[in-house]
């Protein structure tokens, strides 16, 4: 077993749905090495998921935004950690800063992706499969011919702490679980399914009898406002833990989000997800993958995918990807869902 202490070291500082898919990993490298301490660096937004996992010793939060923004000051981050000892590293984010931050820390084994910024920092790299699922692509730092097929296993994030939190919640707003969970925000506007879409569906699910909580973090609050002002459903956008969402989650029917990072967060619920693809595909590895979960979008746009993230504005300036994608589609999907059991059958 190639570790030189019981210190390992795992850096992950990317968006929220990217360190949940990193959960994996981190479950089945507890497993290799057995009483080994597993810290893990993150950034702000990554903080909450990891630090949930019950496999993570410790967290530290490197804020490349804010107190670590230049990069020296990302490298004196770095280098006030030589001294705890670890004997290994394992970086599954690609920058520059992420392999700078490898440099400095000086830690013996170091593994990246063959694809990183600066990979010749790293003394082992990893292929990168551009073609395989990111749980899958993590997963090859550990073992590349066990994990091929063998990949789908969910994101575990311990979430009890808000059980009672949740069910005053949900019994104060009269709420029952069974409920269906919509969050229409994402970090970049070309994967927002267009609200005015999102408004027709809340209403035929209205119609049909179904209650619809609104879910999103601060920056979604003035969408879920305004669908909740227009249907009279309820918004929690910007009111819980990104852990109290799991739990509240656990709860739900059903959870109808774009391709963002409560997809998989729905996936470590154990709920039912429904995940709306506009700008992106499914194709670049960041799908739902549990059985009682699918995905929608229009594949007939010529300028699909534009992006990998996706942009601020469609560069085409029709949004067609979005506004193509009819509610009755999405409502006819999601429906499909609802009738499959727990098992995906």
């Amino acid at each position: 077993m190639e570790v030189l202490s019981d210190r390992i070291l795992v850096i992950h500082t990317s968006f929220l749905g990217d360190a949940i898919l990193a959960l994996p990993f981190i479950q089945e490298l507890a497993k290799v090495y057995a009483g080994h301490a597993i810290d893990v660096i993150t950034s702000p937004r990554g903080k909450d998921i990891f630090a949930a996992s019950p496999y993570v010793t410790r967290v530290l939060v490197l804020d490349k935004r804010g107190e670590h923004r230049s990069l020296l000051k990302s490298i004196k981050f770095a280098r006030a950690l030589r001294n705890e000892g670890y004997g290994k590293v394992y970086s599954l984010h690609r920058s520059f800063r992420t392999a700078l931050l490898v440099w400095a820390l000086k830690i013996p084994v170091s593994l990246g992706f063959d694809t990183s910024a600066a990979a010749f920092v790293y003394t082992r790299k990893v292929a990168y499969h551009k073609n395989w699922h990111e749980v899958a692509r993590n997963l090859a730092f550990l073992d590349e011919t066990k994990y091929e097929e063998n990949w789908k296993i969910q994101p575990e994030i311990i979430s009890a702490g808000f059980r009672t939190l949740v069910d005053e919640i949900l019994s104060g707003l009269n709420i029952q679980p069974g409920f269906i969970a919509i969050a229409p925000g994402s970090v970049w506007q070309t994967k927002r399914y267009p609200q005015e879409h999102f408004l027709t569906l809340i209403r035929k699910f209205q119609t049909n009898g179904f209650t619809i909580v609104l879910l999103g973090g601060k920056d979604e609050e003035k969408t879920c406002d305004w669908l909740s002002d227009q249907t009279d459903c309820v918004t929690l956008a910007g009111k819980l833990p990104i852990v109290a969402v799991k739990e509240l989650l656990e709860r739900a029917a059903l959870l109808i989000t774009n391709d963002s990072g409560l997809t998989h967060l729905g996936m470590s619920a154990a709920c039912r997800v429904l995940t709306i693809y506009c700008s992106t595909i499914p194709e670049f590895g960041f799908y739902p993958y549990s059985p009682h979960s699918a995905y929608i979008g229009k594949i007939d746009i010529p300028c699909k995918p534009c992006g990998i993230h996706g942009h601020k504005a469609c560069p085409e300036k029709h949004f067609a990807c979005g506004y193509q994608l009819m509610p009755d589609d999405v409502y006819t999907s999601a429906e499909a869902l609802l009738r499959k059991g727990n098992n995906g059958n």
